[in-house]
């Protein structure tokens, strides 16, 4: 805008620049919708990039230290090795079962036992009474 013709003399104006028309409604001029536009993308560009190094600096520091990892990775591999281990060695007991009920049956070996030791998990297990000795302590009148 201008300065009014009707200023009187020796008064100064302090003026900005306002993006506005000069004339009475003061409507915002194309200028100022391309600034804003122009702020508005800085807005939006400036979190993207702090985004974008906050993703990089999460990427580079790791959260659980190298020792912690080693160690962690340590145990996985512990564990893995004894599944592992248990479920061969069942597996042998297995063939080992099946094994020696092919030679019991082989040599017909007679005993006392049961023809098949897999055929006794069907059975219930007899057990003789377990004799217990009295361990009963007596308690006297005074000690109470």
């Amino acid at each position: 805008g201008r300065m009014p013709p009707d200023v009187p003399g020796g008064l100064t104006y302090c003026r900005y620049r306002d993006f506005r028309s000069s004339a009475a409604p003061y409507t915002e001029s194309s200028i100022y919708w391309n600034v804003l536009a122009a702020r508005l993308a800085f807005i939006i560009v400036f979190e993207h990039a702090v985004f974008f190094i906050i993703y990089i600096l999460n990427w580079l520091v790791p959260d659980v230290p190298k020792t912690i990892q080693n160690k962690i990775d340590h145990e996985r591999y512990i564990d893995q090795r004894e599944r592992w281990t248990h479920e061969t060695t069942d597996e042998k007991f297995k063939q080992a079962a099946v094994a020696s009920e092919a030679i019991s049956r082989m040599f017909r070996i007679s005993t006392n036992l049961p023809s098949s030791t897999l055929e006794t998990k069907d059975k219930p297990p007899t057990q003789r009474p377990v004799q217990r000795k009295n361990n009963r302590i007596g308690v006297s009148r005074i000690d109470e």
